[in-house]
């Protein structure tokens, strides 16, 4: 049975709050899984090193910074330097 290693959460500007308790929750149940934070900074560039020192993130950079709506998953999709080949990728306002 394949395993996720990794998770990518994809987050902007207005719903990064709900990003830092999307986190929070994935690194309390699974403490040593990788979490990659993709930003979207169409609604500005906001900082996520709270995230990034407290709870082990890293920033995924795929060398597009401003998406909007659904197409960051798009360009995700269409990367071939993804971390891990098992990936859940998630919004942060789920």
């Amino acid at each position: 049975m394949k395993t996720i290693s990794t998770i990518i959460i994809v987050t902007n500007k207005n719903d990064y709050f709900l990003a830092k308790i999307c986190i929070a929750s994935i690194r309390y149940y699974y403490n040593d899984i990788d979490i990659y934070l993709l930003k979207d900074n169409l609604n500005g560039n906001f900082s996520t090193r709270f995230v990034e020192k407290y709870f082990d993130i890293k920033i995924l950079d795929i060398g597009i910074y401003k998406f909007g709506w659904c197409s960051a998953k798009i360009h995700l999709l269409l990367q071939n330097n993804l971390p891990d080949k098992y990936v859940l990728t998630l919004d942060s306002d789920i």
